[in-house]
């Protein structure tokens, strides 16, 4: 894990961004509540609405998350969005894990979750690192507020320019 986050950090330091890269679609791995896939796209040409997906794993079991997200400018520099957002998650829990104190039956969770967190893209690398955080309440499984976050690493893939299409 050392290593990833060295060569990370060494990628960029490594290159001069002097202007936003906006990305129509990412994925890549997500770290926090144990590890997970993560994939977050774009809705419409140019636009600061994004839907995210990620599938988190641990070992006392998952949580799929979807959301819907809104982007904003941060500190006005080039390449750092704050972004927020929300909705549903499920998953299954074994009887071990640490949120599940109330009903060790139920392994099934199901609920509502807001995000909030800032990212990171690059220009001439097509790299976008997010740090957030998501509060979260159980409609179903072990009634609960609870929270989890984590540190996103993804490889976009930029949108096409009207130069790009062949026609």
């Amino acid at each position: 894990m050392k290593k990833i986050l060295i060569l990370v950090v060494a990628l960029i330091i490594s290159y001069n961004v002097n202007a936003q890269f906006y990305y129509k679609t990412a994925v890549g791995l997500k770290i926090g509540w144990g590890i997970g896939l993560n994939a977050k796209h774009f809705i419409g040409d140019n636009s600061d609405h994004a839907a995210e997906i990620a599938l988190d794993f641990q070992k006392e079991g998952f949580i799929l998350n979807g959301y819907y997200e809104y982007h904003l400018e941060a500190f006005k520099a080039d390449g750092l969005r704050w972004y927020f957002g929300g909705g549903p998650y499920i998953g299954i829990w074994d009887e071990n894990n640490q949120w599940n104190k109330e009903n060790k039956d139920n392994l099934f969770v199901s609920g509502i979750v807001a995000i909030m967190g800032i990212e990171y893209t690059l220009e001439n690398f097509p790299i976008n690192i997010a740090l957030d955080i998501q509060p979260r309440y159980n409609f179903v499984g072990s009634s609960q507020i609870w929270a989890t976050g984590g540190i996103t690493l993804r490889y976009t893939f930029k949108e096409k320019d009207d130069e790009d299409v062949v026609e």
